[in-house]
């Protein structure tokens, strides 16, 4: 099984500091992972075109998805997003929770989440898989 973890920073990177969602998904075709993590995914914001990434991504892949809401933007925001190309439908996990990190000193840090999933894998992944 092939994992890819990734800050894509709202699709904004490069040496240009513009936002292409077609780059973040040039580098992750290139890795071919079976499941991808990816972190700071915007949905609804201005800076990334009020596109849906969570969605946007999950429909090109043709991955199941399970985003993760962290922070609130104006009317939308950005979290964690996890798509799996190795589920087994109908249940393509066995389960998953979401937790909440507090920081002593709020006025430093943004807000830390993290997504725990169990995963169903198909033919193309051997076995369970627990992230």
């Amino acid at each position: 099984m092939r994992l890819l973890s990734w800050n894509i920073h709202k699709g904004i990177g490069g040496r240009d500091r513009r936002y292409s969602l077609d780059r973040i998904i040039t580098c992750i075709e290139a890795e071919n992972p079976d499941l991808i993590c990816l972190q700071e995914v915007d949905r609804h914001v201005r800076r990334s075109q009020h596109h849906d990434q969570p969605r946007l991504l999950a429909r090109y892949f043709r991955c199941h998805a399970v985003f993760q809401p962290t922070v609130a933007v104006a009317d939308g925001g950005y979290g964690n997003l996890v798509l799996s190309r190795c589920v087994r439908p109908p249940r393509p996990y066995a389960s998953r929770s979401f937790f909440r990190f507090s920081v002593p000193d709020q006025r430093l840090a943004a807000a830390r989440r993290l997504a725990r999933l169990t995963i169903f894998a198909s033919a193309r992944a051997s076995r369970s898989s627990t992230l």
